[in-house]
């Protein structure tokens, strides 16, 4: 008997006044049916919909669900009218992927009477990539011979000469992947070797199970294409864990001390076992920065297998992957920074997840010495999307019994707000004695993804230095954020023109000689090209402070 998913409540709330004429809106759900996930294919503007109240003119839109197919997203494709009532709508006609329709559900908010937007001092222009038409890319990279190498989902790489005004020749596909792992894999992640020429290519490549669900657990790898035509495969790095879902071994960069960083998700929503992630339990190695010295792995592959039956000790003298930081849910990318940090955006989790409860002894030599730390069977709330600087050794808020890890984010140790706090812990549950802050909250919803560094002296340098990073949800967009002389975020700079309107942007890439901005659309199934537009600006951009909360503490 299939039961029917609903929604359990919206972004903006019902009958929110105030709400940003840039507002994206999302729906969290209840999905009761085991293992069932929303089905994409009936997220559609017929079937999700926003419209003014007073006259039910329709709102252009996208709208898709996120990646683990646990929220339905609707993002305008312009500003909302300012003091204007929208009523947002949900049909029977989505439904779950058994086939179970949701129920009925509306919702409106009111839009604010003041202006927030500005005009920022530059612009860039979207240009249609013809060629790429089908190209869904979940990773792209600028090789050292001035190629573009985007990566399918199944492990084909397209390979793109790029011409001097930034479009791109028809590609030659390298289907080396596919060959040497007899089938198609999830790429994850693509990054040349910082000893790579264009005589001498070595491009790597994370990847795993070609499933998005129940997926088998210890299919993930690290391994290295090389060779003019990157015919030559190595695996280096085997048997990394993997969830029942999306979450893997993902994007990599290499740190200032020639070791790969890579971010390896979680295998749960909020660190203890719960159903729509299978009952799969964290890994020593999930949840986590991994910092990889390939030179170090004499003869590869290297087994990275560390329970069920595996034995491999990333703390042990020698190891040449180890765990860098801590408590990262799901850092689809991450990069090193000229500044000498990294920087890694995180997806937080929508509500429903389960948070572990404290025990004293665990597996192998872990042993939890804090506090006792109660579980919520059904964590409430839905968890911000993030921008960490990330720090050796932190914790950054995502449990993993594994590693003697329970508290979900900041706990809840007042009666006060807290920063980051779990409203549903007790209070005076105290942070983990590790625990980092986040350096900034995109809000919630967001996914944000991809992330680099702009390089460019286009604009005069005025983006020189700054982080740009895609959207994938909520946004649908590549926000801008700036950084303090010792690091630090200032601000996130959203609908900067070129930048916005996008189809579910999920990575992204900078010709460094040019300054333009190649972008893998995922939902639009293309890679599209932004050129700065020098001399222009964008009328209708938005600020986002660091101190700025996205919601009140009652939430």
């Amino acid at each position: 008997l299939l039961l029917h998913p609903s929604v359990t409540g919206a972004r903006p709330a019902d009958r929110q006044s105030g709400v940003g004429i840039n507002a994206a809106i999302n729906a969290e759900v209840s999905l009761p049916n085991r293992g069932r996930s929303i089905n994409p294919a009936t997220v559609t503007p017929a079937n999700v919909r926003l419209f003014r109240t007073s006259d039910h003119h329709p709102v252009p839109s996208r709208v898709n669900t996120s990646g683990g197919g646990d929220i339905i997203v609707l993002k305008p494709l312009d500003l909302l009218e300012a003091n204007t009532q929208y009523t947002f709508e949900i049909v029977p006609a989505v439904q779950d992927d058994g086939g179970a329709g949701f129920t009925y559900y509306q919702s409106t908010f009111t839009t604010a009477a003041g202006k927030s937007d500005f005009t920022y001092p530059l612009a860039f222009t979207r240009v249609e990539l013809p060629v790429t038409a089908g190209q869904m890319a979940p990773a792209i990279t600028i090789g050292p011979d001035h190629r573009l190498y985007a990566a399918a989902f199944g492990g084909a790489i397209a390979r793109y000469e790029i011409n001097a005004d930034g479009t791109l020749q028809k590609p030659q596909t390298i289907t080396t992947m596919l060959a040497k792992n007899h089938g198609p894999r999830l790429v994850t992640g693509l990054r040349f070797d910082p000893s790579s020429t264009s005589s001498n290519l070595v491009l790597w490549i994370s990847h795993g199970q070609m499933e998005m669900k129940n997926a088998q657990e210890w299919t993930g790898k690290i391994s290295r294409l090389s060779g003019a035509d990157l015919t030559e495969y190595q695996d280096f790095v085997i048997n990394l864990p993997r969830s029942t879902q999306n979450h893997l071994n993902n994007q990599m960069d290499f740190g200032p001390d020639g070791a790969m960083y890579f971010a390896h998700a979680s295998n749960t929503a909020m660190g203890a076992r719960d159903s729509e992630w299978g009952y799969r339990p964290e890994r020593l190695l999930t949840a986590a920065i991994l910092r990889l010295d390939t030179k170090g792995i004499a003869s590869p592959p290297l087994d990275a297998k560390t329970e069920e039956g595996g034995t491999y000790d990333p703390s042990a003298p020698g190891a040449p992957l180890t765990i860098y930081a801590t408590g990262v849910r799901n850092a689809y990318d991450l990069v090193w920074h000229s500044n000498g940090k990294l920087y890694a955006p995180v997806n937080g989790s929508a509500a429903g997840g389960a948070a572990p409860a404290s025990h004293l002894v665990l597996q192998g030599h872990v042993r939890y010495e804090g506090p006792a730390v109660p579980g919520i069977a059904k964590v409430t709330q839905t968890m911000d999307d993030t921008l960490l600087t990330v720090e050796k050794d932190a914790y950054y808020g995502h449990p993993n019994p594994a590693r003697g890890e329970y508290v979900l984010f900041g706990g809840n140790p007042t009666s006060g707000p807290d920063p980051q706090e779990v409203l549903q812990y007790p209070v005076g549950t105290l942070p983990d004695r590790n625990y980092h802050r986040p350096s900034f909250e995109f809000g919630k919803d967001l996914a944000p993804t991809g992330i680099i560094e702009y390089k460019s002296r286009a604009f005069g340098g005025a983006l020189q230095g700054k982080l740009l990073v895609t959207r994938y949800s909520g946004g649908k967009d590549v926000v801008i954020i700036s950084l303090g002389a010792g690091g630090e975020i200032l601000d996130c700079v959203s609908g900067v023109e070129g930048m916005s309107r996008l189809h579910d942007p999920v990575d992204l890439v900078e010709d460094t000689t040019s300054g333009f901005i190649y972008i893998s659309e995922l939902g639009g199934g293309c890679i599209s090209l932004l050129k700065p537009a020098e001399g222009r600006a964008s009328a209708h951009a938005f600020r986002q402070g660091h101190a700025d909360r996205n919601e009140a503490r009652a939430n």
